[in-house]
Protein backbone atom coordinates (compact mmCIF):
# COMPACT_ATOMS: atom_id res chain seq x y z
CA UNK A 1 0.00 0.00 0.00
CA UNK A 2 1.49 3.53 -0.88
CA UNK A 3 1.52 6.21 1.24
CA UNK A 4 0.70 10.03 -0.38
CA UNK A 5 3.77 12.47 0.50
CA UNK A 6 2.36 15.27 2.25
CA UNK A 7 4.61 17.80 0.85
CA UNK A 8 4.04 22.32 1.96
CA UNK A 9 4.88 24.30 -1.19
CA UNK A 10 5.63 28.12 -1.13
CA UNK A 11 2.66 29.11 -2.48
CA UNK A 12 3.78 32.97 -2.41
CA UNK A 13 7.09 32.02 -4.32
CA UNK A 14 7.39 33.05 -7.81
CA UNK A 15 8.69 29.35 -8.70
CA UNK A 16 4.82 28.11 -7.64
CA UNK A 17 3.55 31.06 -9.86
CA UNK A 18 5.44 30.11 -12.81
CA UNK A 19 4.97 26.28 -12.44
CA UNK A 20 1.36 26.60 -11.27
CA UNK A 21 0.95 28.06 -14.67
CA UNK A 22 2.90 26.02 -16.51
CA UNK A 23 0.75 23.29 -15.40
CA UNK A 24 -2.27 24.71 -15.35
CA UNK A 25 -1.76 25.79 -19.60
CA UNK A 26 -1.48 22.34 -20.83
CA UNK A 27 -4.39 21.33 -18.62
CA UNK A 28 -6.23 24.54 -20.36
CA UNK A 29 -4.89 23.09 -23.72
CA UNK A 30 -6.49 20.23 -23.71
CA UNK A 31 -9.91 21.43 -22.25
CA UNK A 32 -9.74 23.64 -25.30
CA UNK A 33 -9.31 21.52 -27.70
CA UNK A 34 -11.88 18.88 -26.06
CA UNK A 35 -14.43 20.51 -26.60
CA UNK A 36 -14.26 20.53 -30.10
CA UNK A 37 -13.03 17.10 -30.02
CA UNK A 38 -16.27 15.87 -28.28
CA UNK A 39 -18.49 17.56 -30.93
CA UNK A 40 -16.77 16.22 -33.64
CA UNK A 41 -16.91 12.85 -31.91
CA UNK A 42 -20.62 12.69 -31.37
CA UNK A 43 -21.38 13.21 -35.11
CA UNK A 44 -19.83 9.49 -36.08
CA UNK A 45 -20.48 8.05 -32.53
CA UNK A 46 -21.56 4.29 -33.04
CA UNK A 47 -24.51 4.48 -30.66
CA UNK A 48 -26.82 6.63 -28.74
CA UNK A 49 -25.61 6.32 -25.23
CA UNK A 50 -21.87 7.31 -27.13
CA UNK A 51 -23.52 10.62 -28.91
CA UNK A 52 -24.93 11.94 -25.77
CA UNK A 53 -22.49 11.41 -23.17
CA UNK A 54 -20.23 12.95 -25.76
CA UNK A 55 -22.22 15.99 -25.73
CA UNK A 56 -22.85 15.82 -22.28
CA UNK A 57 -18.87 15.69 -21.93
CA UNK A 58 -18.81 19.10 -24.33
CA UNK A 59 -20.54 20.87 -22.01
CA UNK A 60 -18.54 19.73 -18.85
CA UNK A 61 -15.47 20.38 -20.64
CA UNK A 62 -16.21 24.06 -21.62
CA UNK A 63 -17.26 24.53 -18.18
CA UNK A 64 -14.19 23.43 -17.15
CA UNK A 65 -12.56 26.13 -19.08
CA UNK A 66 -14.72 28.72 -17.99
CA UNK A 67 -13.27 27.66 -14.51
CA UNK A 68 -9.94 27.64 -15.22
CA UNK A 69 -9.85 30.49 -17.52
CA UNK A 70 -11.57 32.96 -14.40
CA UNK A 71 -9.22 31.62 -11.97
CA UNK A 72 -5.74 32.50 -14.31
CA UNK A 73 -6.76 35.79 -15.07
CA UNK A 74 -6.49 36.37 -11.28
CA UNK A 75 -3.36 35.06 -11.21
CA UNK A 76 -0.08 35.97 -13.06
CA UNK A 77 0.85 34.53 -16.16
CA UNK A 78 4.50 34.09 -16.37
CA UNK A 79 6.31 33.22 -19.59
CA UNK A 80 5.33 29.24 -20.29
CA UNK A 81 4.26 26.88 -23.50
CA UNK A 82 2.44 24.17 -24.27
CA UNK A 83 4.57 20.87 -24.49
CA UNK A 84 5.61 19.32 -27.76
CA UNK A 85 4.51 15.97 -27.03
CA UNK A 86 0.73 17.16 -25.59
CA UNK A 87 0.49 18.87 -29.59
CA UNK A 88 1.90 15.51 -30.68
CA UNK A 89 -1.10 13.76 -28.90
CA UNK A 90 -3.39 16.63 -30.47
CA UNK A 91 -2.38 15.93 -34.33
CA UNK A 92 -3.02 12.10 -33.86
CA UNK A 93 -6.72 12.93 -32.21
CA UNK A 94 -6.99 15.68 -35.62
CA UNK A 95 -5.86 12.69 -37.77
CA UNK A 96 -8.32 10.02 -35.97
CA UNK A 97 -10.82 12.56 -36.80
CA UNK A 98 -10.19 13.40 -39.98
CA UNK A 99 -10.37 9.94 -40.51
CA UNK A 100 -13.69 9.89 -38.60
CA UNK A 101 -12.23 6.77 -36.85
CA UNK A 102 -14.52 6.45 -33.62
CA UNK A 103 -12.27 3.87 -32.21
CA UNK A 104 -8.94 5.72 -32.28
CA UNK A 105 -10.98 9.00 -31.16
CA UNK A 106 -12.23 7.38 -28.15
CA UNK A 107 -8.80 5.61 -27.28
CA UNK A 108 -7.02 8.65 -27.22
CA UNK A 109 -9.16 11.26 -26.07
CA UNK A 110 -11.00 9.70 -23.20
CA UNK A 111 -8.57 6.32 -22.30
CA UNK A 112 -5.26 8.06 -22.79
CA UNK A 113 -5.72 11.57 -22.26
CA UNK A 114 -8.64 12.21 -19.50
CA UNK A 115 -6.22 9.57 -17.48
CA UNK A 116 -3.07 11.78 -17.08
CA UNK A 117 -5.33 14.61 -16.93
CA UNK A 118 -6.39 12.74 -14.14
CA UNK A 119 -3.12 12.27 -12.88
CA UNK A 120 -2.06 15.98 -13.07
CA UNK A 121 -5.21 17.39 -10.86
CA UNK A 122 -5.04 14.77 -8.36
CA UNK A 123 -2.02 16.28 -7.57
CA UNK A 124 -3.02 19.61 -8.09
CA UNK A 125 -5.75 18.90 -5.24
CA UNK A 126 -3.45 17.93 -3.15
CA UNK A 127 -0.64 20.43 -3.22
CA UNK A 128 -1.75 23.63 -4.75
CA UNK A 129 -3.06 26.85 -2.84
CA UNK A 130 -6.48 26.32 -1.59
CA UNK A 131 -8.39 27.65 -4.50
CA UNK A 132 -6.40 25.68 -7.20
CA UNK A 133 -6.88 22.75 -5.16
CA UNK A 134 -11.15 23.30 -4.82
CA UNK A 135 -11.31 24.19 -8.43
CA UNK A 136 -9.54 20.62 -9.11
CA UNK A 137 -11.54 18.80 -7.13
CA UNK A 138 -14.61 20.17 -8.42
CA UNK A 139 -13.20 19.23 -12.35
CA UNK A 140 -11.81 15.65 -11.30
CA UNK A 141 -15.36 14.95 -11.17
CA UNK A 142 -16.17 15.64 -14.48
CA UNK A 143 -12.93 13.98 -15.87
CA UNK A 144 -12.86 10.71 -13.80
CA UNK A 145 -16.58 10.24 -15.63
CA UNK A 146 -14.95 10.26 -19.25
CA UNK A 147 -12.13 8.51 -18.74
CA UNK A 148 -14.38 5.47 -17.45
CA UNK A 149 -16.44 5.95 -20.35
CA UNK A 150 -13.55 5.21 -22.48
CA UNK A 151 -12.69 2.49 -20.37
CA UNK A 152 -16.47 0.65 -20.87
CA UNK A 153 -16.28 1.63 -24.59
CA UNK A 154 -13.03 0.09 -25.18
CA UNK A 155 -13.71 -2.93 -23.48
CA UNK A 156 -17.18 -3.23 -25.76
CA UNK A 157 -15.32 -2.61 -28.72
CA UNK A 158 -13.24 -5.34 -27.90
CA UNK A 159 -15.86 -7.41 -27.24
CA UNK A 160 -17.65 -6.82 -30.32
CA UNK A 161 -14.77 -6.80 -32.66
CA UNK A 162 -12.47 -10.04 -31.41
CA UNK A 163 -9.97 -9.59 -34.39
CA UNK A 164 -6.46 -9.69 -34.35
CA UNK A 165 -6.22 -6.83 -36.64
CA UNK A 166 -8.07 -4.28 -33.92
CA UNK A 167 -5.84 -5.49 -31.58
CA UNK A 168 -2.65 -4.74 -33.69
CA UNK A 169 -4.25 -1.09 -34.52
CA UNK A 170 -4.55 -0.39 -31.01
CA UNK A 171 -1.45 -2.10 -29.57
CA UNK A 172 0.44 0.76 -31.51
CA UNK A 173 -1.34 3.76 -31.10
CA UNK A 174 -0.95 2.53 -27.39
CA UNK A 175 2.88 2.75 -27.92
CA UNK A 176 2.86 5.99 -29.45
CA UNK A 177 0.57 7.92 -27.16
CA UNK A 178 2.38 6.53 -23.96
CA UNK A 179 5.67 7.44 -25.43
CA UNK A 180 4.00 11.00 -25.61
CA UNK A 181 2.37 11.16 -22.72
CA UNK A 182 5.96 10.20 -20.79
CA UNK A 183 7.85 12.93 -22.51
CA UNK A 184 4.99 15.54 -21.67
CA UNK A 185 5.54 14.09 -18.17
CA UNK A 186 9.07 14.81 -18.12
CA UNK A 187 8.54 18.09 -19.68
CA UNK A 188 6.28 18.46 -16.10
CA UNK A 189 8.89 17.02 -14.07
CA UNK A 190 11.30 20.54 -13.72
CA UNK A 191 9.10 22.36 -11.71
CA UNK A 192 7.31 19.81 -9.74
CA UNK A 193 9.08 20.30 -6.86
CA UNK A 194 8.11 23.94 -7.08
CA UNK A 195 4.02 22.74 -6.68
CA UNK A 196 5.56 19.79 -4.25
CA UNK A 197 4.37 17.34 -6.38
CA UNK A 198 6.80 14.43 -5.47
CA UNK A 199 7.60 13.10 -8.90
CA UNK A 200 8.19 9.47 -8.21
CA UNK A 201 5.31 8.93 -6.58
CA UNK A 202 3.44 10.37 -9.02
CA UNK A 203 4.78 8.59 -11.81
CA UNK A 204 4.51 5.00 -10.52
CA UNK A 205 0.84 6.35 -9.30
CA UNK A 206 0.30 7.28 -12.48
CA UNK A 207 1.82 4.15 -14.59
CA UNK A 208 -0.19 1.97 -12.17
CA UNK A 209 -3.51 3.46 -12.92
CA UNK A 210 -2.94 3.37 -16.16
CA UNK A 211 -1.70 -0.66 -15.81
CA UNK A 212 -5.81 -0.97 -14.29
CA UNK A 213 -7.22 1.10 -16.85
CA UNK A 214 -5.89 -1.53 -19.44
CA UNK A 215 -7.32 -4.34 -17.31
CA UNK A 216 -10.58 -3.34 -16.77
CA UNK A 217 -10.68 -3.02 -20.38
CA UNK A 218 -9.59 -6.04 -21.15
CA UNK A 219 -7.08 -4.57 -23.52
CA UNK A 220 -4.75 -7.48 -24.31
CA UNK A 221 -1.03 -5.98 -24.07
CA UNK A 222 2.08 -8.24 -25.45
CA UNK A 223 4.87 -9.22 -22.90
CA UNK A 224 7.24 -6.93 -24.22
CA UNK A 225 4.33 -3.62 -23.94
CA UNK A 226 4.32 -4.55 -20.26
CA UNK A 227 8.13 -4.89 -19.82
CA UNK A 228 7.90 -1.18 -21.67
CA UNK A 229 6.04 0.18 -18.37
CA UNK A 230 9.01 -0.41 -16.32
CA UNK A 231 11.12 0.92 -18.69
CA UNK A 232 9.43 4.05 -19.17
CA UNK A 233 9.06 4.62 -15.61
CA UNK A 234 12.68 4.03 -14.69
CA UNK A 235 13.21 7.21 -17.89
CA UNK A 236 10.74 9.60 -16.00
CA UNK A 237 12.87 8.73 -12.51
CA UNK A 238 15.82 9.45 -13.71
Amino acid sequence: MSVHTLTLPDTDSKEYSSARYHYLLQIIYGETIAVGFCDQMAIFAPTKEAHDFLLQQQKEEDAHLELLSDYIGMHSRPQASVSPYLKKLDSLMVDALTRKDYIECVFIQNFIVEGFNISLLRELEHHADVNLSEMSRVILKDEIGHMEFGVSELRRILEEDTSRRLRRKLIRLHRKTLIYSALLARDLKREARYLGIPMQELNEKTLREHYDRINRAQFPLPYIDRLLFRGILSFLNL
